[in-house]
């Protein structure tokens, strides 16, 4: 993870979240989070709680611990962990899908938050690699806005050669990068791969439609106009067989 990259985008996230007060209880299912670890979250300051403590809670938090207030409480922190893949937290994807189920709209730290799933998506389109794969930031943006068209709009300019890197990571056209390949062939059409992914979801539906019905490929189709160096042209091409398969 590139540490300095990262700490520059939660840092404002942070002091957004600044003024939210340290819960003073939290109710939590005993089955799933065990008195002796909400112990710890209650008198520990935010900023120095560490990924073992915040586990169970930012695994199950707002579905069997927790609420609204003291999840708000957390999220910086918990964003913060799940961001520099200190185990155990949960992945990225769970941490966004608690946010998409809260009104997070109408927090007072809401455009601190837009403003940082801004800055992810940014960074996908300007740096390769990206602090999060497309792969996991797609499905994770997916389930805390409830769709992904501008993203995916913005992504079609393919601005930067690093935009057009990510896209050949994605589509799995990057022979020297599969790791990264977010989609797979199903019935004659491209689906992401992701688990986390609702198939059912406006999110999913976008983004096939993107793939399989003449967005991407008009992309692609556009930036070989733009430019004439060979590895990009490379690229491109490879990018064009895979949404052609």
């Amino acid at each position: 993870m590139q540490t300095e990259k990262l700490n520059a985008l939660l840092a404002n996230l942070d002091d957004a979240f600044a003024q939210v007060p340290r819960p003073r209880s939290i109710d939590g299912c005993p089955c799933c989070v065990d008195e002796r670890e909400i112990a710890p979250l209650l008198h520990t300051p935010r900023e120095h709680l560490t990924a073992a403590q915040l586990s169970s809670y930012a695994h199950n938090a707002t579905l069997t611990c927790g609420s609204e207030h003291d999840f708000r409480y957390f999220l910086p922190r918990i964003l913060r962990l799940s961001l520099a893949a200190e185990h155990p937290m949960p992945c990225i994807e769970i941490t966004f899908s608690h946010v998409g189920n809260l009104p997070w709209r109408t927090w007072p730290e809401a455009d601190a938050l837009l403003e940082f799933f801004d800055a992810l998506w940014t960074d996908l389109l300007t740096n390769h690699p990206p602090i999060l794969p497309a792969d996991d930031l797609l499905c994770s943006l997916a389930l805390a806005e409830g769709s992904i068209t501008q993203r995916l709009s913005s992504w079609s300019q393919l601005p930067t050669p690093a935009a057009i890197q990510n896209l050949a990571d994605f589509v799995g056209a990057d022979d020297s990068n599969p790791v990264n390949c977010g989609i797979k062939l199903k019935s004659g059409r491209l689906i992401p791969t992701n688990a986390f992914w609702n198939k059912d979801s406006k999110p999913h539906l976008e983004l096939t439609t993107w793939l399989n019905d003449g967005p991407a490929t008009k992309a692609t189709t556009l930036a070989f106009t733009r430019t004439n160096a060979p590895a990009l042209l490379e690229l491109l091409t490879a990018i064009d067989t895979r949404l052609h398969p």
